[in-house]
């Protein structure tokens, strides 16, 4: 391959391109293509770990509270009172409203499960564990609610990590 070179005097030198060189161009994209994909989960970590923290900050407050206070912190009245479950159908639908809000678009078979089925399933999910506590009160078994409780939180997380993740790697429009 031939590639022309100007030279400070004006003229032009022709120089010679191994193929090694365009394999090195391949290598190039590739490893900016990486990179890219490495940022987007990066920020959108990023995003997930601030809005976990905002949500959750009452939690937090508390548990500094009993710590300063020397008082025990009762996970399980936090589980029985559902703060964590309402704020993981919260995190979700955020994704959503968010998607909708957005003018890009994924395939319609993507777009029914990730945005129509999983956040469905999970507010159904939610709403259901939630009626168990209120209506069986301490009858309810706290290892079934804290399972419950930990898969709700990890869809909740990874729904949002893949979407954000997308949404910064295309760099849709809003």
């Amino acid at each position: 391959m031939e590639d022309f070179v100007e030279r400070s005097d004006g003229q032009q030198d022709v120089v010679q391109r191994s193929e090694d060189q365009g394999i090195d161009d391949k290598q190039n994209v590739k490893l900016k293509e990486f990179l890219k994909v490495l940022k987007a989960i990066l920020k959108s970590i990023g995003w997930n770990t601030v809005a976990i923290i905002a949500g959750l900050l009452q939690l937090l407050v508390l548990l500094l509270l009993a710590l300063i206070n020397n008082k025990t912190f009762s996970f399980e009245k936090i589980l029985m009172d559902g703060v964590i479950l309402f704020f993981c159908s919260a995190f979700v639908i955020t994704s959503v409203i968010d998607y909708y809000s957005i003018s890009r678009r994924y395939p319609k078979s993507f777009e029914a499960i990730f945005f129509f089925i999983i956040p469905l399933f999970m507010i159904v999910f939610i709403i259901t564990l939630y009626c168990a506590i209120v209506e069986f009160g301490d009858g309810v078994d706290i290892e079934v609610l804290k399972v419950g409780t930990m898969s709700c939180s990890l869809v909740a997380v990874t729904h949002s990590l893949i979407f954000r993740t997308l949404k910064i790697y295309f760099g849709s429009s809003e």
